[in-house]
């Protein structure tokens, strides 16, 4: 695999909008998250492709929001029963 340089992923972001997901990101927020990785190149293919700092810290920000309100570790079962209980439905991803 050989490395890219900025300009050549500058001129890669336009071409594969909404396609481009940088490994860094999906290692860093792997470390915190029991979810497959699948998902969460989705997710930051969708928030995260593009190579403004200020950009990809709010779309880290809504790829922890989004994990966080839509999937239940398997220790936090309480927590899944609560939310079913105080909303009277839930969906679980």
């Amino acid at each position: 695999m050989v490395p890219l340089c900025r300009n050549s992923i500058r001129r890669q972001l336009p071409v594969f909008a909404g396609k481009v997901v940088r490994k860094d990101l999906v290692r860093k927020v792997k470390v915190g998250a029991n979810v497959p990785v699948f998902v969460l190149e989705y997710l930051l293919g969708k928030y995260c492709a593009t190579d403004d700092l200020a950009a990809i810290d709010a779309g880290l920000r809504v790829v922890n929001n989004t994990l966080s309100s839509n999937f239940v570790r398997s220790d936090e079962a309480n927590k899944a029963q609560s939310m079913v209980k105080d909303k009277g439905k839930h969906t679980f991803n």
